[in-house]
C-alpha cells in the first residue's frame, strides 16, 4: 500500500509541474502578443495601443496621417461623436472625417475642415442643404 501512495504522490507531483509549465508558456505567450503603437480591434470596437502597451485614454491621435478620438473607454470614436463643446463625424473605423457631405449609417452629414459637423442651413458645392439642428444629419423634403 506504501508503494501505491508513494506512486500516486509521484503522478500528482508530475501532473502539477507540467500544469505549471503549460500555465507559464501561456502567460508568455500573452505577454508577447502585447500590442505597442497599432490600431487594434476587440470586441467590435478600436483601440490604439502606445510604446508602453497602453490603450490611450481621453485623447486625439494622429495615426498615419488619420486623426482619431479616443474615448473614456479607451475606443475609438465612431460615427457623430460630442467632443467637449463639439460635435465631429468620424468614420465606422474611427477615423475623423473632414470637407464635405459624409454618409454614415444612412445619413448624410456636413463635416468641415476640421471635421465639425455643420448644422442649418449649409452650401456645399454650389448648393444648399439644411442639417438637423442638435443631430447634425441632413433632412430632406422637409
Amino acid at each position: 500500500m506504501g508503494k501505491k501512495i508513494c506512486r500516486f504522490l509521484l503522478y500528482l507531483l508530475c501532473i502539477l509541474t507540467l500544469g505549471m509549465s503549460i500555465a507559464e508558456e501561456q502567460a508568455a505567450a500573452a505577454a508577447k502578443s502585447t500590442h505597442k503603437n497599432e490600431l487594434v480591434r476587440e470586441k467590435g470596437k478600436i483601440y490604439y495601443y502606445n510604446a508602453k502597451g497602453k490603450k490611450v485614454k481621453k485623447c486625439w491621435k494622429t495615426i498615419e496621417k488619420k486623426k482619431y478620438y479616443f474615448k473614456k473607454d479607451g475606443s475609438a470614436s465612431v460615427g457623430p461623436s460630442s467632443i467637449g463643446k463639439k460635435q465631429y463625424l468620424f468614420s465606422s473605423s474611427g477615423v475623423l472625417q473632414k470637407n464635405g457631405l459624409k454618409k454614415y449609417k444612412g445619413k448624410t452629414y456636413y463635416a468641415d475642415g476640421k471635421g465639425v459637423i455643420g448644422k442649418g442651413w449649409k452650401t456645399v458645392d454650389g448648393r444648399q442643404y439644411y442639417f438637423d439642428k442638435s443631430k447634425g444629419y441632413m433632412l430632406k423634403s422637409t
